[in-house]
Parts: structure tokens; sequence; C-alpha cells
């Protein structure tokens, strides 16, 4: 990649100002009110607790849906809402679907989750409806809105239907079609597939592999834009074609083709149908010592007992163990049932590499382009932004690929700890590793690879060693995993003791359960101690970066001159990489420290700004959902981080603080359990007023607010939400607005970054060349006056062998094609003399200021910062579940 690219094409089209009236007619169903409210009640029985503190499972309610019904054009994952002013539509289809088989699985669903008490109601009906999906108007902020929200299901739908079974020619010569997937509740837009897959032969053996390509249609809104956007997100969705790893309980997704007579009113010809199964471990039946893999249908095992009540004949779908044992008799087979078992990453290696090329999604943007053409147009392209966008701010790592100088990273250290001693501690179970670690070290900082203590630039650093022990061993059996955890933070304590110098150790533990790795030791399901060891260095007052055993790679002796010169270098290379790996995690450590490559060229100098003075903050939310704790608490952590625009110091607040701190001190009190999260999101929205006001007031300060997490558009700070948010005007719930043209908060600047790829709110790109190709850049680009996109530099490890290429070609399926993403940066409060451009590239180009990478980070440097906390939270599970399907390859 790179500058050579003045625009970029982004995957989006808008609504042709002359297309006709679009009048769309179909069917909707809601769930009644009382019904709801009874389920609900019935539900809360079941759990002992109050109707106001349980939701309806309407998720499971939801999955039979996606088996079972098709041809719907959508589902809401909100339908179990029991306010009365809550949209309440569940369904949305083409046609009435028989009443009987919805009702069916109502019952089903009730009984299940014990709520069978409650009838479904008679008055079930469904509902003739009419939407113009081309009536549009603006919000006061001059952002669009559709009249009717069901445009942004209905939009796409339409749009999908007009490429079903359309060919469509990729790489010029290989046709493919696309078939619709009944839409996932927690993601927006429609996605299609296409069928039959694609193969890639690969191997000695004759082996295939398979795959389709997949695009997601979305509508989407830019801030102070009254045109909306239709964007089209593209990508493979790999299939299971051999032998594969059970990925412990995740959800496995199996999409269908298959005839099911007894559904009425679902015709199943354009539509794929999807079922979920899970893997569970249980006795063999021929051994009952050994525990063995099995696949079960994911719905309470329920699912064949539902196809014959709903009258689907018995064998339509086998069984998902039946799917696993030979995955392509089903995948290929020249009678339905097709069914594909979706690849993710959980299952081992797949031959067929992610992503798609440029040229792919130009070719794909063009032809999409001539079936909507009466009623879309193809969005501008993006201009390349001036100003500081190109070369006027600098770090300390200026060129990707160059290691910063001995010196500099000094500076960089005494940027935090000017005049302290600061420790590191090297925690190693093998003496290999540990003397791998001190080589890292002198190789970062220029000291020898040995324990001591070394003085530069006004800061201390001891450097000491100590074998783990006992204390990386797994954790022990009891009753509750709690106890083992707690033992193991005593225990860290009292051999250790406590540090009162700011302390980080590099602590060597093994890999995590069930790696596949023959040569890597790894700890038993259950009891890795990594968050026990967390917890216990932070009562001990140290910070912790772990690392994992590298084992040395063994390599024959060449039978020739020519042969050992090249076995020598491979030798070496795997040796850089085993260094390289030890390398990361020293920088990672020094992350942690709160150490960055922030500021200006000279490593004296630390201004973020050429002009000098302007810091740096960041605003986001941390969030734990019921469902990926095994306690079921939703938890929230708002965290606000601080960069010193003079002196390049990183602070931080957390709740229970009573001012910032430095970085590693408010890590250090979060892994001791010190400060609490609030449970729910409302908590926080009280205090995100008096905290920018607090710590940010007479600063000349510009605060980068990420938006996709911790319900923050939602219910902590809704004026970020598209609609919401005003040009020069903070508006907080329970205060009085801020506004610029009343110098309410003089030196302050707000700038909204969201990267939702995956739920279709930023485009996808391509760079034209003007020759008809379509390549890769990087940098900042316009998108309006006050909106803007954030594209990172290559991967310095990536390769892209693109031009001119298909991953439609077997010759190419195996390349790995990533897209950087797009980040799309709004402007929303800037004071009058600024130059809005100028404060986009700041946030830009702060991404690539993280001292541990070389490559850009998915958040600019407060962001990460702020990010990275959720490391010392400790509210990860093992064993939770996701609240959606499993992720999956795009």
């Amino acid at each position: 990649m790179g500058n050579a690219y003045l625009s970029i094409q982004p995957l989006a089209f808008t609504l042709n100002v002359d297309a006709p009236d679009l009048v769309m007619h179909h069917y909707s169903l809601s769930l009644p009110l009382d019904y709801k409210q009874a389920l609900k009640r019935a539900y809360a029985r079941k759990l002992g607790r109050k109707p106001e503190e349980v939701n309806l499972p309407v998720a499971d309610l939801n999955r039979l849906v996606r088996l079972l019904l098709p041809d719907v054009y959508s589902i809401s994952s909100g339908a179990g809402n029991t306010n009365p002013d809550w949209d309440s539509v569940w369904l949305r289809a083409a046609q009435e679907i028989d009443l009987e088989s919805v009702k069916t699985i109502l019952d089903e669903w009730a009984n299940v989750h014990n709520m069978g008490s409650v009838d479904v109601p008679e008055n079930l009906t469904w509902k003739n409806d009419t939407v113009q999906l081309g009536h549009w108007e603006t919000s006061k902020n001059g952002t669009a809105r559709a009249v009717n929200g069901a445009v942004y299901d209905l939009l796409p739908a339409l749009l999908a239907r007009r490429v079903e079974g359309q060919e469509i020619l990729l790489g010029e010569t290989i046709p493919i079609r696309f078939y619709r997937v009944p839409q996932d509740p927690f993601r927006k837009g429609i996605e299609l597939l296409s069928w039959p897959p694609l193969p890639m032969p690969y191997g000695k053996n004759g082996q295939v592999a398979y795959y389709s390509f997949r695009l997601v249609i979305t509508v989407a809104l830019v801030p102070f834009d009254a045109q909306p956007r239709v964007y089209v997100r593209v990508g493979l969705r790999r299939w299971v074609s051999g032998k594969f790893k059970r990925p412990g309980r995740q959800r496995i997704s199996l999409y269908l083709r298959a005839e099911m007579p007894g559904l009425k009113g679902q015709s199943g010809e354009s539509a794929f149908q999807v079922a979920f199964a899970r893997n569970k471990r249980e006795q063999d039946p021929k051994n009952n010592e050994e525990l063995i893999n099995h696949l079960y249908w994911d719905y309470k095992e329920n699912i064949p007992d539902l196809l014959e009540k709903l009258g689907v004949e018995d064998g339509i779908i086998p069984s998902p163990e039946d799917v696993a044992e030979t995955p392509i008799n089903f995948l290929m087979g020249d009678q339905p049932p097709n069914i594909a078992m979706s690849y993710s990453t959980r299952m081992g290696s797949h031959p067929v590499n992610p992503g798609v090329t440029p040229n792919d999604r130009m070719q794909l943007l063009n032809q999409l382009g001539t079936h909507w053409d009466d009623l879309l147009t193809v969005a501008p392209r993006f201009k390349r932004s001036k100003g500081l966008a190109n070369n006027d701010l600098y770090f300390a790592n200026p060129k990707k690929g160059e290691t910063p100088a001995y010196h500099g990273r000094w500076l960089r250290i005494a940027q935090q700890f000017d005049g302290q001693t600061i420790r590191i501690e090297i925690h190693y179970r093998t003496e290999l590793s540990r003397n791998q670690m001190l080589s890292a070290l002198a190789n970062l900082l220029e000291i020898d690879a040995q324990e001591g203590n070394y003085e530069k630039h006004g800061v201390t650093l001891q450097v000491v060693a100590y074998e783990t022990g006992n204390l990386s061993r797994e954790l022990a059996i009891t009753k509750q995993k709690q106890e083992a955890v707690d033992q193991r933070r005593n225990e860290v304590v009292s051999v250790l003791g406590e540090v009162s110098l700011p302390t980080v150790a590099l602590v060597e533990i093994l890999d995590k359960p069930n790696n596949g790795k023959a040569d890597v030791p790894a700890y038993p399901s259950g009891r890795d101690p990594k968050q026990a060891l967390r917890a216990g260095f932070a009562d001990s007052g140290r910070l912790t970066q772990f690392f994992l055993f590298e084992p040395e790679k063994t390599f024959p002796e060449g039978k020739t001159e020519k042969e050992q010169k090249k076995i020598a270098k491979q030798k070496q290379k795997a040796e850089d990489s085993r260094l390289a790996r030890y390398q990361n995690a020293v920088l990672d450590a020094l992350r942690q420290m709160g150490v960055h490559d922030g500021g200006t060229k000279s490593h004296n100098a630390w201004n973020l700004t050429p002009w000098g003075g302007m810091s740096a903050a960041g605003f986001y939310v941390a969030y734990q959902t019921g469902k990926t704790s095994v306690k079921r608490a939703k938890r929230c952590l708002p965290v606000l981080t601080y960069i010193d625009g003079f002196n390049g110091q990183v602070l931080a607040w957390v709740p229970g603080m009573e001012s910032m701190l430095p970085y590693h001190q408010v890590l250090v009190q979060l892994g001791q359990g010190k400060l609490t999260a609030f449970e729910k999101p409302d908590q926080v929205a009280q205090l995100v007023h008096p905290v920018i006001e607090e710590y940010l007031s007479n600063r000349d300060v510009l605060l980068a607010v990420h938006t996709s997490e911790g319900h923050m558009r939602n219910r902590v700070w809704p004026w970020l939400q598209d609609g919401r948010i005003q040009l020069d005007e903070i508006h907080f719930a329970g205060h009085s607005p801020w506004r610029v043209e009343d110098s309410d908060m003089p030196g302050l600047r707000v700038v909204r970054v969201r990267d939702l790829k995956d739920q279709g709110e930023v485009p996808e790109w391509y760079a034209p060349d003007g020759k008809g190709d379509a390549g890769l850049t990087d940098g900042l680009w316009k998108v309006t006056e006050r909106v803007f996109g954030s594209i990172a530099t290559r991967a310095s490890s990536q390769q892209y062998p693109y031009k001119g290429k298909s991953k439609a070609s077997p010759d190419f399926a195996d390349k790995n094609t990533p897209m950087p993403v797009f980040h799309e940066l709004t402007v929303a409060y800037a004071q009058p003399e600024d130059q809005i451009a100028d404060l986009a590239a700041i946030v830009h180009s702060l991404r690539e200021a993280s001292v541990q990478s070389r490559d850009e980070t998915s958040h600019t440097l407060p962001l990460h910062f702020a990010q990275r906390v959720k490391e010392y939270l400790l509210w990860e599970e093992e064993d939770a579940l996701p609240d959606e399907e499993s992720e999956e390859d795009e």
C-alpha cells in the first residue's frame, strides 16, 4: 500500500433522486403485549426472580425461525420487549405464513423454557403492511432519517431479491449465484451466500476444500448528511470440508438447503435455512472410562420432535453428528438436503484463506450496480485529506519495520518515570525462556543480557529473574473455582512479597487447553491459572505480561553445501521469530507501564501536534453481558485516559478514584479488585458530564470517544447517535448542553470514532488505479466536511499479491487477503480557530503510536490504552457462551 492513490471507492450506493416511488407490500406479525407479559411472569417464576428482572429468551425463538421460516424478510431481536411503546413487530414476510406452524413453534419454545402454561392467543394474526422505501426526512442535525424504521430491513431485502439466482462473474470468467440467508437478529442487514460452493483442490491426495462468497447489504447513515447509504460488505464463508477440531461448547452454524413440504407458505427455493449445533463431551458407549465429542442440536435437542409436529418428513434433516462425520457428502450431495457446516478459527486450519481481493470488490460493485441502477447510484469516491494527514505528524518510529533507536526508547521510558527507579522481573519455567527473555531485553534496551541495574536518562532499571516454581502450575481442583483462584492469589503474595517500585513481571505460563500443538505443553481444561496469577501479582503491586514457552526447532543436516546454507537460513529465521515473540512480550509490558511512541519526531519533545501543547484523551466503556459470565453478571466500567501534550505522560481515571493517576497504577488497582464496575450503563450516563468537566476543563485537549461498546450510544451518551450528534454542541443526560459559540468548554475538541464493519456501519472500499484495476492504500480520507475515514498501513508481516486476482479462482483461494477496516472519524466539537481536517489527522496518526506494535492499532492511542484496561478486569469466564452465533471468518 502507499500514497500513490488519490481516492478510494466505498462499496456504497445512494438513492436515486428520480427513482420510482418504492412502495413495498409485506405482511407483519407481532406478539401481543398481554401474551408476552404472561410469558415473562411464567419465565420469572421458573427462575425464582421478579418479572422486571428477566428478559424473555427470544434468541432461542428466533433461532427456530431461521431454521423453519427462511422466507421472512426480517426477525426482530427485541420482539420480547414488554414496553408498550416498543415497536412490537416480530416478523416481516412477503406473504402470510401458516399461523398453525407459527403457533407450533411458539408452543415448543414456551414448553422448552418452562413457560408452557401460557397459551398462544387466538388473535395472533398477520397484518397487511405497506412501506415507502424512498420516504426519508432529516433529523434536527441534518442527518437522514427513515420515516418508517422498517426501511432498514426491507430495503436490503428488496435489493437482495433483485440479485438472487442471478449470474455474477468474478475473475471475469467464473460465474457465481447468490441466495438469501434468514436475517440474523443480532446483526444488521441481509446476508447472501454464493451456491454451489467453490472448490479449491489442495494437498497430494486430491483433497478439496469448499467455500462461498458472502454479501451483506445494510442501510447506513453518515452524521450531518441528508443522504442515506446502502453499504455492501463482501467476504468468504468457509465450509468444513474434512476432519476438524471440535470447538468446545460454542455453537456451530449449519446452513441448509432442504425441501420442507410440511411448512406451508415456505418455498425455500431461494433461501438457506440456518441451524445450530453444540459440541458436548460424553461417555464413550464402547468404553465408559473414555470421553468422546458428540454434536447435538443446540435447541435443547428437540429439533427432530419439533419437525415431526410441523409435519416435516422424518430424515429431511440428518443429525449434526452425521454431518460432522462426512461433511463433504452433505455439502456436495446431488439431492437435498445440502448442509454446509460453517468453519471458524476454533476448528483448526482451513486451506482457503479469508478475505477477498480489491479486484473482487470492484467487480461486485459494478455488477450489483447493474441490478440496482433504477433505484441506486454508486456513491462518490472519497478524496485524500490534505494537510497534517500527509506528513506533518511524526512519531518515534516513523518508518514501519524499523526499530526505534535505543536512546529513543529509554527517553520514552523516562517520559513516564523521570528520575525514578523501575523494575522488570522475569518469572521463568525454563532456563531457555529466561535466557531468551534476557536477550530480548538486551536487544530492545541496549543492556547486557543478564540481571542487574541499568541507568540512562535519569531512570534506573532493575532487571531480576526468578523461577516460577509452583506459582504457574495448574489450579487445584476445588468445589468452586473461585476457591482455587483465591488460594493462588494468596500464594503469589506469600512467595513474592510486595513491591513499592513500579514493577512489571514477565511471567511464563503454559498454553491454553487443547491447543493441538504436540511440542507445546498446556494446562488441563478449566485449570488455567492466568487470571489468578494476574490478580495475585497485582495484589503484590506488580503488573503482569504473560509469555509462552517457545521450543527450539530442530533441523536436519544438509547433504550438500547448498542444502546446508538453505537450512542455516531456515534455522536463523526460526530463531529470529522466536526472539521476536519474547521482544513483543517486553514491548507489551512497556505499554502497560504507559510507554508509547506518540509525539513529534524529536525524542526530546513530546508534543502530539506540530504546534505543541494539545493533549489527547479517550473515553471508553468496557462492557460484559450476562452471558459472558457464569454468574450472569452484567458489568460496565467507564475509562478516561489522558496523554499530556507537553510531557507525554499517560494518566487514567476509572470510578472510585479521586483523581487521575499514572496509567500503570490504575492497572494495578484494577487487578487488585479495588475499583468496581457498575451494573447498568445508565449509571455510567450520569458520570459523562462531571468526569469530562472535572478532568478536561481548561485544557487544550482532543477527546476521542469510541461508540461501539458498553451501550455507549444507546444508554450512556445518546448524543453520539447519528441523528442526535450536534455540530459544536454537546448534550448530556440531566445537564445543560455545552456550546462552542458560548465558550462553554474552551480548549475541548471531541471526535467520535466508530469501526463497526460487522454491523455495516462503515463502508468497505478499494482503491481504483485509473487503469481498470484496484488496489489498497492507507491514509486519511474526506467523506464530508466533518466526517473522515482512517485507513491503516498494511501490516508489516502481510504481503498482498492481489493485482488483478480473484478469490473465486482455485489457484488464488489459499492466499490471505485482508482489507484494513475503514474507521469513521466524526469531528463533532471543535474550537473556532481549528482546522477540522487537522483534528481528524491527529486521531488518525495516533493509531501508529503504540510502542508494542510496528503496525497501526485498531484504536487511536488514548483509546488503545483505555481498551487494554480490560486485561485487568478479570471478567471473562473460561466456559462463557457468546451472546450471538459463533464468530466466523469473512
